[in-house]
């Protein structure tokens, strides 16, 4: 069996990011998803107490909004009522959540549709 090191190690050569460091990669990967899917916004989010913390972020015309250090409380995101399972992790039409509505970034920014994929701690903390 492969040890994560060794793993982390064989997937960076594959992918041909064996010289990035990890934010590299991680903002690489930002990048071509929001490409691929055509969003304005992607980015990696951590939870400090009761606030998201920005820690990558592609967001070309968005950075007063979204950036790296930059935070905003749970209550105004989705991300919080996609762990607790009140939002799905795809939604393809804001406009058909409830939840989304209440939330102000939705109209905001606006928000049309959002993909989430959340990532734990060892622990199982987001």
């Amino acid at each position: 069996m492969t040890s994560p090191p060794q793993a982390e190690n064989l997937l960076c050569r594959a992918t041909g990011f064996a010289t990035h460091a990890p934010d590299e990669i991680v903002q690489s990967a930002l990048e071509f998803v929001r490409g691929h899917l055509r969003m304005e916004v992607a980015y990696l989010s951590e939870f400090v107490d009761d606030t998201l913390v920005f820690r990558a972020v592609s967001a070309p015309g968005f950075e007063d909004q979204c950036h790296v250090g930059g935070i905003m409380p749970l209550d105004q995101v989705y991300c919080r009522h996609i762990l607790d399972g009140s939002l799905p992790e795809l939604i393809p039409d804001t406009r058909a959540e409830p939840i989304c509505q209440e939330i102000a970034i939705t109209h905001h920014v606006p928000v049309r549709s959002h993909v989430s994929v959340p990532i734990r701690r060892k622990d199982g903390r987001p």
